[in-house]
């Protein structure tokens, strides 16, 4: 039953979360709001399920539909950063470097090398 409540939960936050990736107001306050949980409620859940803050959660989601757009989709980082909710390349680099151990550049050009 735990883990069926777990599996459920998650889904819940995921399809949360994807279906408002391109929002850029898309949050841990949006998450709240959406899934009707305190902050310190949410926050727990998470960490015990996925190790993860909130945040980070969120985080990974864009990183992995980012780095899903540049495998199989023909788009600038521009665009794709557009589709995952980021504003500021700056920030989308230092993100995506962190989830994948490289910048969007180096793993489009990896990509390429295949």
């Amino acid at each position: 039953v735990h883990v069926q409540k777990e599996r459920a939960f998650t889904q819940k936050i995921i399809k949360i979360i994807e279906s408002n990736l391109a929002n850029p107001d898309l949050d841990i306050a949006f998450l709240c709001k959406e899934t009707g949980m305190s902050r310190t409620k949410l926050y727990q859940e998470l960490k015990s399920i996925h190790s993860q803050s909130a945040g980070d959660f969120i985080r990974t989601l864009r990183m992995r539909r980012a780095a899903h757009l540049m495998t199989y989709e023909n788009l600038s980082i521009g665009e794709i950063m557009f589709q995952v909710g980021i504003q500021t390349q700056s920030y989308f680099t230092k993100a995506f470097k962190k989830e994948f151990g490289k910048t969007p550049k180096q793993f489009i050009s990896d990509l390429k090398v295949r």
